[in-house]
């Protein structure tokens, strides 16, 4: 097989494979958002109300009834992946779920106070590529470099910049955020540093998810007083402590129950206003 052979597969093979993989990659946090009544704002204190849609490229919200902007009629509202910067949170409020909704929601925290074996060794596995992703970067660079002193590098020696390109698209679906810090507290309830334009902001709330742009809180009382699940790029919020007595590192002993479980959150909320 000669050089230009060669080269048309690596830009081919390349391009296809890159390309899968933008598309359907999406960050955990956002994710687990979608679909779900949502109330997305904006730095500059723009709001949009709607069902929510993640793409890789980007968010949608779509309108539960028709909105005229500029006497424009729309139905949705688009954000793209480059203009994340100008997120501040999207608000989940409870008063505005579905019964689709609430179901989906109830599951959710079922997932995230008693994890199955299961799913406890399959994020113990993620955390270990999140670990190592260093290092595959520098095996995936030092194959590279091998290949190049060997026959076939000759003919990839040109290509270099498409076998870079595949590697680091390959090694940026494993989320690098791993953060032991934050991983030991995960269900659990934190005190959560918000940096609201209007000032800083001290509240409790559960931490259910985090990558390595976002953090995913569950059951925190808002400004406004409404009860509301929220995603927070990490710009915006830090986890500052437990918000909880560390003798009791999970609210329920046995199983999970919703009733058992507004009780508890409703006690730390009447400690919270005192």
């Amino acid at each position: 097989m000669d050089a230009f052979t060669v080269t048309i597969i690596i830009i081919i093979f390349t391009t296809l494979i890159a390309s899968y993989i933008r598309r359907i990659t999406k960050d955990k946090c956002l994710k687990s958002f979608e679909g779900f009544i949502v109330t997305i704002e904006l730095a500059d204190r723009s709001k949009y109300c709607g069902k929510l849609e993640v793409e890789s490229t980007g968010l949608e919200v779509i309108y539960m009834q028709q909105m005229y902007e500029n006497e424009i009629f729309k139905m949705s509202h688009i954000i793209y992946k480059d203009e994340y910067a100008g997120l501040f949170g999207i608000f989940r409020y409870h008063d505005e779920l579905t019964q689709r909704g609430i179901q989906r929601r109830a599951a959710a925290l079922k997932k995230t106070y008693h994890p199955t074996p299961l799913r406890r060794f399959k994020r113990k596995i993620a955390n270990f590529f999140k670990l190592v992703k260093d290092s595959l970067i520098e095996i995936a660079n030092t194959l590279s470099g091998k290949l190049k002193t060997t026959g076939a590098g000759t003919a990839l020696t040109g290509n270099e910049k498409y076998t870079t390109k595949l590697n680091q698209e390959l090694i940026n679906t494993i989320d690098a955020s791993y953060d032991p810090l934050l991983e030991k507290y995960i269900g659990n309830i934190v005190v959560v540093f918000i940096k609201h334009p209007e000032g800083l902001l001290k509240l409790p709330g559960v931490l259910k998810e985090y990558t390595q742009n976002y953090i995913e809180l569950l059951d925190i009382e808002y400004i406004d007083g409404r009860k509301c699940d929220i995603v927070f790029p990490r710009k915006v919020c830090d986890i500052r402590g437990l918000g909880e007595s560390s003798r009791h590192y999970s609210i329920f002993n046995v199983d999970f129950d919703i009733k058992k479980y507004k009780k508890f959150f409703a006690k730390i909320n009447i400690k919270k206003r005192k």
